[in-house]
């Protein structure tokens, strides 16, 4: 089981052959600096983990009353450190808005150099605005930094890694939300309710995923701890970094060699009726079932398009070869068709007039390549 994280407190994760030193913060809606500071920077997470929810549908759910946040973030001095040693990562912030994310899904740099040049550049255009030779290439590359730049004075701290200012966006590793709600069973079921979980993939080997859910867990005083609804749940977890072990709530069960099936839910209190008990077993079987029928369904229509695509391919293939095939033969006739001009000239030329049926001739012309 993973180990709780303790909030405020600086703890280290191992990545690869290095230690990352990181600080668990448990913030809420009412938390000075929320929007400002966490908001943004957790609506693109979750969104890189889930892409198919509209970023509002994430900022409307974060900022509903009763809703917890866990954030995992880095040191300011790792990070600072980070951008000295990869200047790209410190000029990304000034990229197109649609690209400023792209580090929360991608696992490496779209760039194969660390940025040293690019850097220069910008310095180059920030001390010499008027007279610099990169202003084309900042404003196509980072137009944000254009904007940023002021025409009174230079403004080397915008790149200068030790003096630049953080974001909490710079900073967020992982994060993890959840909702508490009261069911009008009877008696009335308390539930923890996981709205959204994510970790950037450039540090998922760090297992930070587990670590926050299993802090959500021990945290929740509820009786029951549910996450997303089984359509969802493989693909959410999956892109939150949980492809090598079972999740930390509940069974699972393997579907296929890379699909790990998570479970829904989780009974935290002790059940004293033996009846509640068998009908929450009941459920719990009935909802595993249900979800590896789905599961296997999905997984067949994979399978098929997979072979319809092959199938496809093979007839664009034949087809391919065809046109060829019909493209040379028609090479060929116009070849014939002019050979037979040119002879029925020459023959004319010399006072001849053949007797040419066209017809005959294209006949002969087939059977021969029958």
């Amino acid at each position: 089981m993973a180990e709780v994280l303790q909030y405020d407190q600086d703890v280290q994760f191992d990545y690869g052959n290095k230690k990352i030193s990181c600080k668990c913060v448990r913030v809420t809606t009412q938390t000075y600096g929320f929007a400002s500071e966490y908001l943004e920077s957790m609506v693109s997470l979750y969104h890189s983990t889930m892409p198919h929810i509209p970023t509002e549908d994430i900022r409307t759910s974060l900022q509903q009353d009763g809703v917890t946040h866990i954030v995992l973030l880095r040191l300011e001095a790792d990070v600072r450190q980070e951008y000295f040693e990869k200047p790209v990562r410190l000029l990304r912030r000034y990229t197109q808005s649609q690209k400023q994310f792209e580090d929360f899904s991608d696992d490496s740099d779209p760039d194969e150099d660390i940025g040293t040049d690019l850097l220069l550049k910008c310095e180059d255009f920030i001390k010499n605005r008027k007279k610099t030779q990169y202003e084309k290439l900042i404003k196509q590359r980072f137009p944000g930094l254009i904007e940023r730049c002021s025409n009174e004075r230079p403004d080397l701290d915008l790149i200068d890694a030790a003096r630049i200012q953080l974001r909490t966006r710079d900073l967020i590793i992982g994060s993890l939300s959840f909702a508490t709600k009261t069911l009008d069973d009877f008696p009335p079921t308390k539930v923890t309710h996981l709205l959204h979980f994510g970790v950037r993939t450039r540090f998922q080997l760090m297992k930070a995923g587990r670590r926050l859910l299993q802090t959500a867990v021990s945290e929740s005083k509820n009786d029951v701890f549910f996450v997303f609804s089984p359509s969802q749940t493989v693909r959410f977890f999956r892109n939150s970094g949980f492809t090598d072990d079972p999740l930390i709530c509940g069974r699972f069960q393997i579907l296929s060699d890379s699909v790990d099936c998570v479970p829904m839910a989780k009974i935290l209190n002790r059940i004293d009726s033996q009846q509640l008990q068998n009908n929450w077993e009941v459920y719990r079987n009935e909802a595993y079932k249900r979800y590896s029928q789905e599961a296997f369904f999905v997984k067949k229509l994979i399978e098929e398009n997979n072979e319809l695509k092959m199938k496809n391919g093979k007839y664009e293939k034949i087809q391919n070869t065809f046109e060829q095939q019909l493209a040379l033969e028609r090479s060929r006739c116009v070849m014939y068709e002019q050979l037979v001009q040119s002879l029925e000239n020459q023959l004319l030329a010399n006072g001849i007039k053949p007797k040419v049926n066209q017809d005959e001739i294209i006949q002969k012309v087939v059977k021969s390549i029958k």
